[in-house]
């Protein structure tokens, strides 16, 4: 999505919007409950939102339906940071995003139970899709939060693919730093980190031993290694 990967480079998420008050969002707002980040919750069914309300007394819960395009402009869904559609539903989820996306929301994390439906979707027109065998609360959190501890470079983009065994990680080369102007060949990677391609000033490039990464240079790595959450995680120690 290209909003979002022109998104703020280190900046925290200020207003996040959750729709569909599940098992997920029930954990997440439990992290939540004493940060800065202005939280609202649109959830369809009145007995889990007065739940909620009770469990969570400071927080703004709307009673109805999350993935009605009316209701999200209502509740003003494109003027928020990031928007997360966790509903039971994967379908709704996946139009609901997209309708998301189409309106400008940043950062726009997918939940998708059935991970065959990730084969017929263009991944690309999400910011992150996750499913229950990916899914972890701290893995929302480093997004919502934009992982701000990133040093020299900003890690934008996230996708798990395999079932949430590869993930493919985006970063931003901030400033020169230990990994730029020498070969990639000499850089000393972790097993399991593969770099995939540059992107450099519009154009892919995908590298060779030869290429160098350069100030201003998007770093997509694919790797099998969890927790990964700034660039300097990817060289061994």
């Amino acid at each position: 999505m290209i909003l979002f990967h022109n998104y703020f480079k280190s900046r925290a998420v200020k207003s996040l919007l959750i729709v569909g008050a599940g098992r997920i969002a029930y954990y997440l707002l439990g992290i939540l409950k004493d940060s800065r980040i202005d939280t609202k919750v649109i959830e369809i069914n009145p007995e889990i939102a007065s739940f909620f309300s009770e469990k969570f007394p400071n927080l703004y819960i709307v009673q109805g339906d999350g993935t009605a395009k009316d209701i999200l402009l209502e509740e003003s869904a494109q003027h928020y940071d990031a928007v997360a559609t966790l509903t039971g539903v994967d379908e709704e989820n996946l139009i609901t995003s997209m309708f998301l996306d189409r309106v400008g929301v940043q950062k726009n994390i997918t939940k998708v139970n059935r991970t065959s439906l990730l084969e017929i979707i263009n991944a690309p027109d999400f910011s992150s899709i996750i499913t229950p065998k990916s899914i972890a609360v701290d893995t929302i959190m480093h997004f919502i939060r934009g992982r701000v501890n990133a040093q020299y470079s900003d890690l934008q983009a996230m996708h798990h693919l395999a079932n949430g065994q590869i993930e493919t990680l985006q970063f931003h080369i901030k400033e020169a730093n230990k990994m730029t102007a020498k070969p990639l060949s000499q850089l000393k990677l972790k097993k399991g980190v593969l770099i995939a391609a540059i992107i450099r000033k519009g154009k892919t490039i995908f590298p060779t031993g030869e290429d160098m990464l350069e100030v201003g240079d998007k770093l997509l790595v694919t790797t099998l290694l969890p927790n990964i959450t700034k660039i300097y995680d990817l060289i061994a120690r």
